[in-house]
């Protein structure tokens, strides 16, 4: 079994002779990934000892040329309980790397948040919290053009929209089924899609 080997083009094999395209290849065995114990030769394993909370071991992928510089850091940060969270930083210049994303050992989301909350007040939920200066919001495409969003309208209390881009309608779902909808032209439409179709719809 090949233990190590350096290629004359520096590439680094660990257990395999790695190809041309790899700088690092690694190769480990199979494993059941939900395990406590996995198999022997299984993992990749980038080992830290901190207690302190924020603090915690980092995987860097950066790329620099001349005035263009992209780094990400991927982290395994711990947090006041007793399993950690899992961070992504990216690079803002000088020495800033802002938290960007975060996943919880719960397996709550936050992006540009790192403290994430849920409303519910309820441990059963899980959650995804969007945070930025003007809030947060999730946006969804068809072919990549944007037909509609949820998200906050501006900073401090502007409140939840839910919203359909120019020329789109918003609808409305029950039981797999439409029950009602608002058009193009600002209609309440509830038991049809059409205005004026039956008595006291569209409003």
């Amino acid at each position: 079994v090949t233990a190590m080997v350096v290629r004359d083009d520096g590439n680094v094999g660990i257990g395999v002779t790695p190809s041309a395209a790899y700088k690092m290849q690694v190769n480990v065995a199979t494993n059941t990934v939900t395990t406590g114990s996995p198999a022997s030769s299984s993992l990749v394993n980038i080992a830290g000892g901190t207690t302190t909370v924020g603090d915690g071991v980092s995987l860097q992928l950066s790329n620099t040329s001349g005035a263009k510089e992209t780094a990400w850091r991927i982290s395994s940060v711990t947090a006041s309980g007793n399993n950690g969270d899992l961070v992504f930083n990216g690079y803002a210049g000088g020495s800033d790397y802002p938290e960007r994303m975060r996943i919880t050992s719960a397996g709550d989301v936050g992006i540009g948040a790192s403290s994430i909350t849920n409303p519910y007040s309820q441990g059963s939920f899980a959650d995804l919290n969007l945070s930025a200066g003007f809030g947060g919001a999730i946006s969804f495409q068809v072919g990549g053009t944007t037909k509609g969003w949820v998200g906050n309208r501006s900073s401090g209390n502007g409140g939840l929209v839910v919203g359909a881009v120019a020329g789109q309608m918003l609808l409305l779902y029950a039981d797999n089924t439409e029950a009602m909808r608002i058009d193009a032209s600002g209609n309440v439409l509830v038991g049809t899609t059409t205005a004026g179709t039956k008595t006291g719809d569209g409003v």
